[in-house]
């Protein structure tokens, strides 16, 4: 989901659009192909030009001269760098342009680098200068990325969705009486030129669009169109689609699917057989999906057309178990990528994003994807416990790492403040040594890995040798919390309790922090007070699997609210039981709130699930759900997500520029996730908690966690 690539595109986006046609190496001045130096036994067909094969079972690249290898790319080696805003500068291109006598000099050491690296393959951002020395190229995204020009005209109709200047927020009207003429038109300006040149793979055709709606589902694009004012030419195309089949019901899961199953058949047909006529000899890569979430409707569709899918994916890999997920609350990687591939009609697959950020490069590391990691050593060991989980699987042809230098430490701008580490360099263009010297090796045995698949030798992943002595872990939250210094209730700093009064309200207050709540409201807590100041409430949800999809429900009826306190520690605690609220409730949490004396913190945590229905529900997590007091609340993103061996945290940024939140090193609290929709008020605060794979809970079935599952609510 790369911002920092979507950023640059769009600050070099009013030259692209000025130029008219793509200009292409003429053939005299064109080196001829020589074979990209990648080891390699595999033999197939030499067709003068790049395309797959499958030989003995698995799916290669096949290069001009037909010999079999595995793409090993990169993305944004782009001499200029990354333009920084606050910075006014890009600093990487600040350094290049001061310490090398002109931008060859830079690209002829560039491409010695990369070489010495395994690498083979320049896939999107690369800087022309690179191209036809040692490694093969793309179209590079500034040479097509076709929705990026459809959808900033000025006219409304052009797009289903208009960008929003960030991934996933784009895409464009298939339905547009001029869909197929523009798709023409690009294809002969970016794409007629190059068709005879060898040294290119092929194109991609499009960056992160927004498939999945604003809603994340396979049906989002059904509900973006339904949402059209009725004279926009996508809703005048719904409206005679559903029609033509006499729906009644518009709201038919099996009829949104039909619909985007079409809106994906008209994207790719027109797009692709645009390109085919405009250069018959190249492959079309796929448009980079990001994320392997997607309906069977969209990868199929992408499959009939595509000679590649491509997929951005960012991971997240378990150090001590050896096994890499594919995201922290997700299965192991490669049983997603084989769902992937199966969903995506058995084409092979390029991974075209990846990376796992370190905190020790001085970088943030607070804005962008990825799962964190406290030092280069630790980086490395997961980026090749990636490469050999994914280079084993005989559909994946290659990878695609993210990238070649590291983003500004100030952020592109307000829009886009990706800060983190995902280079090979570093602003000053020293490599990552240990990590270079991991691509060196791994891609040296590239070749091998994919022949002989998980049973290759070097494919071996072994847990470190002190896994398991993770931070904390040891301990709950819940211990952490009892064992701190508290002052005693005799020093005249106790917590005060008010249990239910008559109307049903409760109140926990010990001098800094009051909570209160009421039987039959609607939230679990009702006000979190800090310092006298109204800045949060809280609630409670489940995450469930119907047939092939994930539900929600939240607690809305609080059922009953007890109290007890702690004789040592004056520690108060109100374990609070809610139902979801329906008119028949087949659900009931309950959370467990404490307040200690003279803290400035509140222990939360899940206690129990009850299956109050007559059918079995299948749990997939439990959320917190720490709401800020504020209606238009900021998300702070200072904190880093994803790390490995730290806290989770996430937090409300409120008005005065305070921080409302919560933070846990609780192995049962996977991750949180605070957003609000652009330009809404609805705030989704998600704080997953499981610490066990999904299970079934039969009905009048009461679960209890088996690891903790606790989280501290503070301020900063």
């Amino acid at each position: 989901m790369k911002i920092a690539a979507q950023a640059t595109f769009l600050a070099i986006s009013t030259v692209l659009f000025s130029v008219p046609t793509a200009a292409a190496t003429p053939e005299s001045a064109r080196p001829p192909y020589r074979p990209v130096e990648t080891p390699t036994d595999v033999v197939g067909k030499a067709t003068g030009f790049f395309h797959t094969e499958r030989i003995d079972g698995r799916d290669w690249i096949v290069d001009p001269a037909g010999r079999g290898m595995v793409l090993c790319g990169i993305d944004w080696c782009w001499a200029k760098g990354m333009y920084s805003e606050k910075a006014g500068c890009s600093p990487y291109g600040k350094f290049v342009r001061e310490n090398y006598s002109n931008i060859d000099a830079w690209a002829k050491e560039t491409d010695e680098r990369l070489k010495s690296w395994g690498f083979n393959f320049l896939a999107v951002g690369a800087s022309p200068e690179l191209e036809y020395r040692s490694l093969a190229h793309a179209n590079g995204s500034e040479a097509l990325y076709f929705s990026n020009h459809f959808c900033r005209g000025g006219d409304p109709d052009l797009w289903i969705a208009k960008s929003r200047n960030a991934p996933g927020t784009q895409f464009p009207n298939v339905f547009h009486p001029k869909f197929a003429e523009r798709c023409a038109e690009l294809a002969r300006k970016r794409c007629a030129p190059h068709k005879d040149d060898p040294w290119l793979v092929g194109y991609f055709i499009d960056n992160e669009l927004a498939w999945r709606g604003n809603n994340g589902s396979g049906t989002g694009l059904y509900d973006l169109v339904a949402a059209l004012p009725p004279e926009h030419s996508a809703r005048k195309a719904l409206e005679e689609w559903l029609a033509a089949k006499n729906a009644q019901n518009r709201t038919d899961d099996a009829l949104k699917r039909e619909f985007v199953s079409l809106v994906a058949e008209r994207y790719f047909s027109a797009m692709c057989s645009a390109i085919r006529k405009a250069d018959p000899n190249h492959m079309i890569l796929g448009c980079r999906f990001a994320g392997l979430a997607y309906p069977r409707e969209i990868l199929s569709a992408c499959s009939r057309h595509c000679d590649i899918v491509s997929v951005n994916v960012y991971p997240w890999a378990d150090l001590d178990k050896g096994i890499v997920f594919a995201k922290r609350e997700e299965p192991p990687l490669a049983d997603s990528l084989r769902q992937f591939h199966e969903k995506a009609g058995g084409k092979p697959v390029l991974l075209t994003e990846w990376s796992f950020p370190a905190l020790d490069s001085g970088l943030p590391c607070t804005y962008g994807g990825g799962q964190r990691f406290k030092t280069q050593d630790e980086r490395t060991i997961a980026s090749e416990m990636f490469l050999k989980t994914v280079l084993t699987l005989p559909f994946i042809i290659g990878h695609d790492f993210f990238m070649w230098q590291d983003d500004p430490p100030l952020g592109f701008n307000n829009d886009f403040r990706e800060n983190s580490n995902y280079g090979l360099v570093n602003l000053r263009n020293e490599p990552y040594g240990k990590l270079v010297d991991m691509f060196a090796r791994t891609h040296a045995k590239a070749v091998k890995l994919h022949s002989e698949g998980p049973s290759c030798e070097y494919a071996k992943i072994k847990p470190r040798p002190d896994a398991g002595a993770k931070m904390n872990v040891s301990a709950s939250e819940r211990e952490r919390y009892f064992a701190r210094k508290h002052i005693s209730p005799e020093a005249g700093n106790a917590v005060d309790c008010i249990p239910p009064a008559s109307d049903g309200k409760w109140t926990l207050d010990n001098g800094k922090v009051r909570i209160s709540g009421r039987i039959g409201a609607r939230l679990m807590a009702d006000e979190i007070v800090f310092g006298g100041r109204l800045v949060g409430r809280w609630n409670a949800m489940l995450e469930y699997i119907e047939g092939d999809k994930r539900r929600w429900t939240g607690m809305s009826r609080v059922t009953d609210a007890s109290f007890s306190r702690d004789a040592k520690t004056g520690i108060v605690s109100v374990a609070i039981r809610a139902e979801d609220g329906g008119m028949k409730p087949f659900l009931a949490i309950t959370t467990r709130l404490s307040l200690a004396p003279g803290e400035d913190e509140i222990l939360a945590e899940i206690v129990k699930l009850e299956n109050t229905g007559e059918t079995p529900i299948a749990v997939r997590h439990l959320m917190m759900r720490p709401f800020a007091a504020e209606e238009y609340p900021e998300i702070d993103h200072e904190a880093v997500p994803d790390l490995w061996e730290g806290p989770v945290e996430g937090y409300w940024k409120l008005l005065d520029g305070s921080c409302f939140g919560i933070v846990s090193s609780d192995p049962g609290v996977e991750s949180v996730v605070l957003w609000r929709r652009h330009g809404s008020a609805d705030q989704h605060p998600d704080v997953r908690c499981l610490g066990e794979p999904p299970f079934t809970l039969a009905p009048k079935e009461t679960w209890t966690p088996r690891l903790p599952m606790g989280a501290r609510l503070r301020m900063k």
